[in-house]
C-alpha cells in the first residue's frame, strides 16, 4: 500500500510538512525557555530522561513493533542503505575532529552527533502524521541498525587505545542496556505471535506511548538549555568551527548520502521501494538525537560539543528538515 502524501501538490505538501513539524519544534522551544527561566529545574532532567527512555519511548516502540506487519520490517535493503550512509557520515564526523586534536573518545561521539537523527522522539510522530502508519515499517530496521551497529562502532572507537579496555564487551554491554532495542524486539515478537493483550495492559501501554513525544521534546529543549549553561566560552571558541561542520554534515550530508545510496541501489535493481527511500531520507533530515548527549555523558566524552550540535541542528533543522521533506514528498 503506498504511503499517504504521494501525489499531493508540492506547495500544499510544503505547507503540510510545516504544519506537522512546527508544534514539535515549538515543544522543544518551550522546554528550552522553561529551563532558561528556571520554571523547570535542571535537577528534574535526570528523572525526565529516565521516564522518557525507560517508560514512554519504550512503550511507543513496543506498540508500533507489535502493530506493524512483519513483512514491513524485514526488507534488509533499508538497513543496508542506512548502514552504508551512516558509515560514510561517521567518517566525515570523526576524522576532522581527530585532525583538530580531539581524542578518540570526543571525536567518536562528535561523529555520532552527525549520524544519529532524532528518530525516536520526533521521527515516529512525523512519519505517521505525514505518511500514515504503514510508513513506520522502514523506521524499525534503521532504529535497530542505529542501536546495534552505529552506536556500537562509536562506543568501541571511543575506547580505542584505552589500556585494558575490552572495547567489544563495552560496546555490547552498552547496546544490550538500551531499552529501546528490547522494546522493538519484544514488540515485533508479540505482534508475530498474534497474542491478544489484556485490555488494562494495552491501555497502560497506550497512555505511556501517548506521553512519549511531548515529554521527550520538552526534555530535549531543557537538556539543550542546561548544556548551553554549562558550556564555557573557551570550549565554544575551540569547537566553533567543528560544531558548524558537524551540524552541516548532519542536516545536509546525511540525508543526501541516504538518498544517493538508496537511489543507486534502486537503479541497480535492489528491492527498495521509492516510498521506503522517502521515509529514510526524511528521517535522515531530522536534527541530532537527544540521546547522543546522554551517551556522551555516560562514557565521559566532551558533552559540550555534542550538546552544541544538538542545539544548532534543532534550531536550523526547522528550516532544513521542512525543505528536504517537502522536496522528497513532492
Amino acid at each position: 500500500m503506498p504511503f499517504t502524501g504521494a501525489g499531493v501538490e508540492p506547495e500544499a505538501q510544503s505547507v503540510n510538512v510545516v504544519i506537522v513539524s512546527a508544534p514539535l519544534f515549538t515543544l522543544i522551544l518551550l522546554g528550552y525557555l522553561a529551563t532558561r527561566l528556571r520554571l523547570l529545574p535542571t535537577s528534574a532532567l535526570p528523572g525526565l530522561n529516565t521516564y522518557v527512555l525507560y517508560f514512554a519511548i519504550t512503550a511507543m516502540l513496543f506498540q508500533f513493533g507489535s502493530q506493524t506487519p512483519l513483512s514491513n520490517l524485514v526488507n534488509p535493503w533499508t538497513a543496508i542503505v542506512w548502514l552504508a550512509a551512516t558509515t560514510i557520515i561517521l567518517c566525515l564526523g570523526i576524522f576532522p575532529g581527530l585532525r583538530a586534536g580531539l581524542g578518540w573518545r570526543d571525536a567518536s561521539f562528535a561523529g555520532l552527533s552527525t549520524a544519529s537523527p532524532n528518530m525516536g522522539f520526533m521521527g515516529i510522530l512525523l512519519i505517521v502524521t505525514l505518511l500514515g502508519p504503514a510508513a513506520v515499517g522502514p523506521l524499525m530496521p534503521i532504529m535497530i541498525v542505529d542501536i546495534l551497529a552505529v552506536q556500537s562502532i562509536v562506543i568501541a572507537l571511543a575506547h580505542r587505545g584505552s589500556r585494558g579496555s575490552p572495547t567489544l564487551a563495552l560496546a555490547l554491554r552498552g547496546v544490550l542496556a538500551n531499552p529501546m532495542l528490547w522494546a522493538i524486539v519484544l514488540g515485533v515478537a508479540w505482534g508475530a505471535g498474534g497474542i491478544n493483550m489484556p485490555g488494562v495492559i494495552a491501555e497502560t501501554i497506550s497512555l505511556l506511548a501517548d506521553s512519549a513525544t511531548p515529554v521527550a521534546l520538552v526534555t530535549i529543549g531543557a537538556v539543550l538549555a542546561r548544556e548551553q549553561q554549562r558550556a564555557r566560552t573557551g570550549q565554544q571558541s575551540v569547537t566553533r568551527s567543528s560544531i558548524a561542520w558537524l551540524t552541516a554534515v548532519k542536516l545536509v550530508a546525511l540525508p543526501a548520502a541516504v538518498w544517493l545510496i538508496g537511489a543507486g541501489a534502486m537503479a541497480a535493481g535492489a528491492p527498495l521501494g521509492g516510498d521506503e527511500l522517502t521515509v529514510l531520507t526524511i528521517i535522515a533530515a531530522l536534527p541530532t538525537a537527544a540521546n547522543t548527549s546522554i551517551l556522551a555523558e555516560r562514557f565521559g566524552a566532551n558533552n559540550a560539543i555534542v550538546a552544541s550540535v544538538i542545539l544548532a541542528s534543532t534550531v536550523l533543522g526547522f528550516i532544513t528538515f521542512n525543505t528536504i521533506a517537502a522536496m522528497t514528498l513532492a
